[in-house]
């Protein structure tokens, strides 16, 4: 079974999220006949390949805010738990948080970086976020947040996704601040997701969304279950077959 090293401590709304493993496991069972010689010796085991650990900065769309607590990152789990690695969650979102704007702890994206963040951490998510309408600060504060992935997590592979325009909200609105944070993205090498580009929670898409117009419901979740999916599964796949290079790491701040 692969060993996980004990979770650090999470301030509230911080979850931790695992993928059971798959792990194969074969025994050897020696039965001695009369006068025969003992069989030889088992295998060494193969040791199971490193766990990747998934941080997620995030705001509401990331939190179950509708579902209740039932968050998209529930149903990707077990899409992205594949040939004995496993695969966990450690989620930070935080409802009214984004790079500016500060959530309903007080928590920026980058303290939410600051709390979840580590050595260990393999993927990063960062995900939204409308809650900074009309911040023009926003492209400097990315620059940070991220500034902040790379610091207490070299190795990791960074991903932003920008914010979504559900039916609630205008995409034309949202169309300078994704840009922000796609230059942001590409200053420091991270992936970055145009949801506004891929249209999601539009169109056809907007039945996804529940009675307020802006959060995903249940199936919205799974909508969005399935999408970070098919962003991340390639990433997983990357790392699986290079050779990890996260360091030991020490309990995380916060």
């Amino acid at each position: 079974m692969v060993s996980i090293p004990a979770a650090p401590p999470r301030r509230p709304g911080a979850r931790l999220r695992r993928a059971r493993p798959v792990v194969a496991a074969a025994g050897v069972l020696g039965v001695l006949g009369l006068g025969g010689a003992a069989p030889p010796p088992p295998p060494p085991p193969v040791a199971a390949a490193a766990a990747v650990e998934i941080a997620v900065i995030g705001d509401s769309l990331s939190t179950g805010a509708m579902t209740p607590g039932d968050a998209w990152t529930d149903e990707a789990l077990p899409m992205l738990d594949r040939d004995g690695r496993e695969v966990y969650f450690v989620n930070a979102a935080e409802n009214g948080a984004g790079y500016v704007a500060r959530g309903s702890y007080g928590d920026t994206f980058a303290d939410e970086v600051d709390h979840v963040v580590s050595p260990r951490t393999r993927i990063v998510i960062v995900f939204g976020s409308d809650n900074d309408l009309g911040q023009p600060q926003v492209g400097q504060a990315a620059i940070q947040t991220l500034s902040r992935v790379r610091a207490l997590a070299p190795s990791a592979r960074v991903i932003v996704v920008g914010p979504p325009a559900p039916p609630a909200q205008s995409r034309s609105q949202l169309q300078p601040l994704s840009d922000a944070l796609h230059t942001a993205a590409t200053a420091f090498a991270a992936s970055f997701v145009d949801a506004l580009a891929l249209r999601w929670f539009q169109s056809a898409a907007s039945v996804y969304v529940g009675s307020d117009g802006e959060h995903p419901d249940r199936s919205g979740e799974a909508y969005l279950a399935r999408n970070m999916a098919d962003i991340v599964q390639p990433v997983i796949a990357r790392l699986t077959t290079a050779p990890a290079r996260v360091q030991a790491s020490g309990r995380r701040p916060g």
